[in-house]
């Protein structure tokens, strides 16, 4: 595809195959349908047109959010949440871009230090952090906290790691913020 303006055509069948998945009942989960549209217009971008192709991708982000939805369940059923995942339990960048409710342009992304999941223009995810330049204010850029180096996110979204976690998994967290 050539352009990546939808056109109407376009937009029902996204529209079509929101309704095949969307839950029953009054009550919507307004903020999965709207990560769901969105997951598919951005594919859609990316030049993912072919309806079989967008179908595949919603059924895995509806199963991972399903998963994912079934443990936090879980969890609070047992009454108690591990105090401690381990490493193999923690969801990858692309498994929490992929299950997340709300995706952000980078351009509202907070520049606090505090680690956000970013996928780039080629659909790369990884774990990111915003770096200051230490002379100029409100100047830096956005780095990977697996490796350091410089990542150019277009999108990003909230992290389920915790601080202690991004610590023990990162090769940057020496560095002063």
């Amino acid at each position: 595809m050539s352009s990546t303006h939808l056109t109407s055509d376009d937009l029902m069948m996204i529209e079509c195959l929101l309704a095949e998945v969307r839950a029953a009942g009054p009550e919507g989960r307004f903020d999965i349908e709207t990560a769901q549209a969105r997951l598919l217009i951005y594919a859609f971008a990316d030049g993912i047109s072919v309806e079989a192709d967008l179908r595949s991708l919603l059924a895995k982000h509806t199963a991972l959010n399903s998963s994912l939805d079934c443990s936090s369940r879980r969890w609070r059923a047992e009454g108690v949440a591990p105090n401690h995942r381990q490493e193999h339990m923690l969801p990858s960048p692309e498994e929490e871009f992929n299950a997340a409710k709300t995706i952000h342009p980078m351009t509202a992304a907070p520049h606090d230090g505090k680690p956000l999941v970013g996928r780039n223009a080629a659909g790369e995810t990884a774990m990111i952090s915003w770096m200051p330049d230490r002379g100029a204010a409100n100047s830096g850029c956005w780095v990977r906290l697996d490796d350091g180096k410089h990542f150019e996110a277009v999108h990003w979204v909230q992290t389920t790691w915790t601080a202690i976690e991004v610590l023990e998994h990162s090769s940057v967290s020496g560095s002063s913020r």
